[in-house]
Parts: C-alpha cells; structure tokens; sequence
C-alpha cells in the first residue's frame, strides 16, 4: 500500500454574524458499499446574501443529491449522478415558488 503524506489547510473561515454570504461544505456519509459503488459525493454551497433561509435552500439541495444519488437503481457514476442533478433542478424549480426568488442569482455550487 502506497504511502499519502496528507496536508490540511483551512478550507473556510466563517463569522455567520460578519459575514455577507452563507457557505457550507459537504462531504457524503455513505454505507461502504455505496462508497465503493458510487463513490463520495462533496458539495460546495454559497448564497451572496446573509438571509436567514439560505442554510435551510443548502441543506434541501444537499439532502436531495445525495439521497437521489445513492438510492438510485443504476449503479453506474454518471447515469447515477445525471438523474441525481435532474432531482436537485427540479428541487430547485420547486423551491423558486417556496421562497422568494433573490437567491436563485445568488447561488453559487
């Protein structure tokens, strides 16, 4: 087995109460089987804004890939990964009518 000298550096510094933008990293949490099939899945989120919904629109796109992504019946990475985009678009399209729409333009992942 290969050796890997891992280095970490800081990924993000955030003060939710200075800031002017929400972020949010994601790394999946998936049984070893799923890993081994389908991979990892890792997201990067940020809303220009500091409205109080923005964690709740993060969270909702988060939850909707990685579930649509690791319950899929194909156990192929980009047919999976296609059909777990098209649910988060569609999730998307159906929060535009939940939410005010301000941080659609906002969006950045």
């Amino acid at each position: 087995m290969a050796n890997f000298a891992l280095i970490f550096d800081k990924l993000l510094i955030f003060d939710h109460n200075s800031s002017r933008s929400t972020c949010h990293v994601y790394s999946s949490k998936q049984s070893p089987i799923e890993e081994k099939n389908l991979g990892k899945l890792f997201l990067v989120a940020e809303i220009n804004s500091d409205d109080k919904i923005n964690l709740d629109i993060i969270q909702s796109i988060q939850d909707t890939l990685s579930t649509n992504y690791y319950n899929t019946d194909d156990l192929q990475i980009e047919p999976a990964f296609e059909q777990a985009l098209e649910s988060v678009n569609q999730r998307i399209a159906d929060m535009v009518g939940d939410y005010d729409t301000n941080w659609l333009d906002k969006l950045n992942i």
